[in-house]
């Protein structure tokens, strides 16, 4: 449970397994549950310290987005193929966005295998694709139906950092001698998070409320463009913080037009 001061904008972050950029979180009530289509809570969105009057009251979608190779502009470049685990070299350095222990998955559309797209299903072959989805982490379901789009499931990688190579990061999945080549498209190998997750808006809330129940859902295909809800991630409170006292504040210069620091005190 996490406790804020009301009349304070605040930005969570999400832990968890599985995150993307499709799910979606709801401020509901202590007395909804999540599952489903719960009620809003009386919750501010989308405010900032200093533009509160530009706040929404709650009815708007709380987004999250996933540190990925869009929001950091660093992508894939190469991937060193070992026995037991693998390298992936970024274009620039990582180990400052990613930490040890992260779960990462790599985006199929990006990865060329034997230099053939993965998504492309004519040119590749099952024994191709397999090896595509060993490197990025997410797997075809086997009993999708010829035709029809790929079901998949995720899987991912749980990285560490490669001592003096802020550029590199290793995986846990490797090939032998007969590994095929890997390389993406056009150069850039697109990434993604999936353990951690930041909202895209700021919270706020105007008055004390206990126990509101931050519930976790996400977008489906079958659902357009909506977010089916379903489990709780977490509960929030809200306090009205204690009056400070014995508060001043004090020059530290008398002279006109100068520029000093003043103290501000409290107890």
């Amino acid at each position: 449970e996490c406790v804020f001061p009301t009349n304070l904008p605040v930005r969570l972050t999400v832990y968890g397994w599985g995150l993307s950029n499709q799910d979606e979180l709801r401020i509901a009530p202590s007395s909804e549950i999540c599952s489903g289509d719960p009620a809003l809570a009386d919750v501010r969105t989308s405010c900032s310290a200093t533009r509160d009057r530009y706040c929404s009251i709650g009815d708007s979608p709380i987004g999250l987005q996933p540190r990925d190779a869009s929001t950091t502009q660093v992508f894939i470049h190469r991937v060193y193929t070992g026995p037991l685990r693998s390298i992936l070299e970024f274009s620039g350095p990582v180990q400052d966005l990613i930490n040890p222990g992260d779960i990462i998955t790599l985006d199929l559309g990006s990865i060329l295998v034997n230099g053939k797209r993965v998504l492309d299903r004519v040119a590749t072959l099952p024994a191709e694709r397999h090896e595509a989805y060993r490197l990025s982490g997410e797997y075809e379901f086997q009993d999708t139906v010829l035709g029809q789009a790929a079901k998949m499931h995720l899987v991912g990688h749980q990285v560490s950092h490669v001592p003096d190579h802020p550029n590199q990061l290793f995986i846990p999945v490797g090939w032998g001698r007969d590994a095929p080549a890997f390389s993406f498209q056009d150069g850039l190998g697109r990434w993604m998070r999936r353990s951690e997750a930041a909202v895209t808006q700021d919270i706020q809330s105007v008055r004390s409320q206990t126990r509101l129940r931050l519930c976790w859902g996400t977008q489906r295909g079958d659902s357009g463009n909506m977010a089916t809800f379903y489990d709780q991630a977490g509960m929030l409170t809200f306090e009205e913080s204690p009056p400070l006292k014995h508060v001043g504040i004090f020059l530290t210069t008398r002279q006109f037009g100068a520029i000093a620091p003043c103290v501000l005190s409290f107890r």
